[in-house]
This record gives structure tokens, sequence and C-alpha cells, in this order.
């Protein structure tokens, strides 16, 4: 089990959508950053995660953010937050899907969840193209 509850008075893995999106629309623009190769790095290691993997973003866009997840018995938690580069347009994105269910793994719910920002990136990218 779980020495805290993933939402406690100690320590938690909390932060909101718009702090997530604050956050990943100046970052991915350098404002935290002295240096181009720096935030030319920056962008790299966001690109390789496992966010593409996870979604399998359509093709043709460029894609950085960061996924995190859990999952116990009776308590599970998805996040994913980043930037979509689509020709000429930067897109920021957060979001977090926080459930219960009794088993350790719920690969239905999960998938689910995956397969909506998929769909909303597609439907995204094809009003962005016409």
């Amino acid at each position: 089990g779980l020495a805290h509850p993933f939402l406690n008075n100690v320590e938690t893995l909390a932060s909101s959508p718009d702090d997530l999106v604050s956050f990943f629309s100046r970052a991915l623009q350098g404002h935290f950053f002295s240096h181009e190769e720096t935030l030319f790095q920056f962008r790299r290691i966001l690109s390789l995660g496992d966010i593409n993997h996870l979604v399998r973003f359509p093709l043709g866009l460029s894609v950085f953010g960061k996924a995190g997840y859990a999952d116990t018995p009776n308590a599970h938690a998805r996040s994913i937050a980043g930037g979509v580069y689509f020709p000429n347009r930067w897109v920021y994105f957060s979001m977090v899907l926080n459930w219960d269910a009794e088993q350790a793994e719920d690969p239905e719910t999960v998938n689910a969840f995956y397969g909506a920002i998929r769909e909303s990136i597609a439907l995204l990218q094809q009003r962005l193209s016409s």
C-alpha cells in the first residue's frame, strides 16, 4: 500500500492543469533559459519521453511534453502536459485523470484516456490545416 495517499497534507503530487500549461508555454519558448543550446536540449529531452509512445500523436507534429502516472489498488492517476508545434502555431495542453478502481491496473481506462487525447489533437490538427 501507499505510505500516504497521492493527495495528502505532508507531500503531494498535485499541480493544476493551468500551472502545467503556464510552465510549458513559457519553458518551450525559452523564457527560463539563457542560451539557445539549453532550450534545444530541453526540447530534445521532452521529445524523447514516453508521451509520444503513450498517446501516438498524428504524424507531422512536433510534440514536447511529460507524462506521469501511478497505479495502486483503489488509486490511479495519469497526467500528460506539454506543447505541440503545428506548422506556424504552438498549442499547449494539460490533461489529468484521477480515478478509483479496485484492481492494481486498469488498461481500459488508461487506453480511453490516451485515445481521447489522440482524438483531440487529431481534430485540432485538421482544423489548423484547413
